[in-house]
């Protein structure tokens, strides 16, 4: 994802389909960070210079608790790595409250949630379209969340993990992004 949309372009709104858990453990983030040009560690070890805009972003995240992930408190929040890679804010949409998502929405739905449409800089789907039922509606939902010139990054395994969800596309997946340039969408019979 880092690599995928431009610096300059990383702001805003992120919305992520299902509650993402973090794969970064919190020992590592100082080396995430310095991997994207966001900090620069001391070779010596034990020290880090942050970019200063992260400081901020850091000690809120910290205080109010949302720096580690809610699943694994040793790994860093999914929220804290999106805001530090540029982002201002990061909400969850799930199809139920089984995780405490912030919205709670069905993508099947013919139509988008009236609160949600055009709130989006950026979506982030981790894996949720291999489980929905009805991927026209799904697809048209998420490009109804958009800003206009948003993002989407899909990353949905299927190679070698088939049948785990509901669509079988029978089609390996790799993360890909794609950018709303326009307010239409064709749907798909």
């Amino acid at each position: 994802l880092a690599r995928a949309i431009p610096p300059d372009q990383r702001r805003g709104h992120v919305l992520t389909l299902g509650v993402q858990a973090s794969e970064v453990p919190k020992r590592e983030f100082p080396l995430f960070l310095a991997r994207l040009g966001l900090a620069k560690l001391d070779p010596r070890g034990g020290s880090m210079a942050v970019v200063p805009a992260l400081h901020a972003v850091i000690k809120d995240l910290t205080a109010t608790g949302r720096f580690a992930d809610k699943f694994d408190s040793e790994r860093v929040s999914t929220e804290a790595l999106l805001r530090c890679l540029g982002y201002s804010s990061v909400a969850a949409l799930d199809a139920n409250d089984y995780e405490d998502p912030d919205h709670v929405v069905d993508l099947n739905a013919a139509e988008c949630a009236a609160d949600l449409i055009g709130t989006a800089d950026l979506i982030l789907d981790g894996g949720t379209l291999e489980h929905v039922f009805h991927l026209p509606n799904a697809l048209g939902n998420i490009h109804a969340m958009l800003k206009e010139n948003g993002f989407v990054f899909h990353s949905n395994p299927t190679n070698n993990h088939v049948d785990t969800g509901s669509t079988n596309s029978r089609r390996p997946s790799t993360g890909t992004t794609t950018r709303a340039t326009d307010t239409s969408c064709a749907r798909w019979p």
